[in-house]
């Protein structure tokens, strides 16, 4: 009996030999993986630098893109209300109603723009498409509706095919000048282009430098990567850029996604410049696109300051100085880079 009570003993022993190694195993597996997950969740300064460099940058920037591009293809209708209301948000204002139905190809000038500067809405008819679009006869972004950007006696020219009319419509930009764009020397699209940024971004308080640094592009480097011409000693700067003659325009940060804009030959893009020392260094956004048919085709880049009351402000781009992307320029006040958070 007292060695049968004496096995039962040690057997007891063992078992709770057993489970106190087991016990003290899943202890130290669930102390690993807390603690693996507790490192995994420490802000890692490569991953931070991922993110966009201040709160709020790619919501104000990702709002701009080509003027034409994505408006619905339903019906001409829808398509031409939809502009409608893309224009107004940017800063147009209407003038008059639609004119009489007339044929193409459309090659005229009209009243409402001498002195000044906006866009001719071009309106299909059912049984028309339109395809050539000024001068330079670039596709439409919309079968049935496209804007032509204009000033004073410029003649407006578009084509298409099918069998029916189109009407057209004018849209002014107030605060651009047919003087305006004979000053700076620069495409009356990419004036408008910068001047609708304005409108779009005084609505958050961001408020536009007073130069405007353009670069030539040249066959020799149609296709590739572009960033922000000038970058800042320290935090960072965002700038609008307007391509004329360029497509396939695309934008990432730090290799990441971040907008692109569908505009056949013109586009409207935001990015943004940092400058720095320490471990991050410099960073900037990098814009990829190609040159669209014969060169030469233009950048034109507008440096933005943040922290003005938002609001509308009267369009300032007519006042803007240019300057080839070689000339140094002081550039507006830098925002805090997150990255240093």
């Amino acid at each position: 009996m007292a060695r049968g009570e004496s096995v039962e003993v040690s057997d007891k022993g063992s078992g709770i030999a057993i489970w106190a190694v087991f016990g003290a195993a899943c202890l130290l597996a669930t102390f690993l993986v807390v603690w693996a997950t507790s490192e995994s969740t420490e802000e890692d300064p490569y991953r931070e630098e991922e993110r966009e460099p201040f709160v709020g940058a790619e919501a104000a920037l990702n709002q701009l893109g080509w003027r034409d591009c994505g408006l619905p293809t339903g019906t001409p209708d829808e398509s031409a209300n939809a502009l409608h209301d893309v224009l107004v948000a940017r800063g147009y204002a209407a003038q008059g109603e639609w004119g009489a139905p007339e044929p193409l190809p459309l090659a005229r000038s009209f009243p409402e723009l001498h002195g000044a500067c906006g866009v001719v809405v071009v309106r299909a008819q059912p049984g028309m498409v339109l395809t050539d679009l000024g001068a330079e006869k670039r596709p439409s972004c919309s079968m049935y509706t496209a804007s032509i950007g204009a000033c004073g006696a410029d003649e407006v020219r578009a084509e298409g095919h099918g069998t029916g009319d189109i009407q057209t419509r004018v849209y002014l930009m107030p605060g651009l000048t047919e003087q305006a764009v004979v000053d700076s020397g620069a495409p009356v699209d990419a004036l408008l282009g910068h001047a609708e940024a304005e409108v779009m971004l005084a609505t958050l308080g961001w408020t536009p430098g007073d130069d405007v640094l353009f670069e030539e592009v040249t066959a020799a480097r149609g296709t590739g990567t572009y960033a922000p011409p000038q970058l800042p000693s320290n935090g960072c700067v965002p700038w609008v850029v307007v391509g004329i003659g360029m497509s396939h325009a695309s934008t990432t940060w730090i290799g990441r996604s971040v907008d692109n804009d569908v505009g056949r030959t013109r586009f409207q893009l935001g990015l943004i410049g940092c400058g720095g020392t320490g471990m991050m260094g410099a960073r900037r956004t990098e814009l990829y696109a190609q040159l669209e048919g014969s060169p030469p085709g233009f950048l034109y880049f507008r440096p933005y300051t943040i922290g003005a009351p938002a609001g509308a402000r009267t369009v300032t781009i007519g006042e803007a100085t240019f300057a080839d992307s070689s000339v140094t320029v002081t550039l507006p006040r830098p925002v805090e880079d997150r990255v240093d958070d």
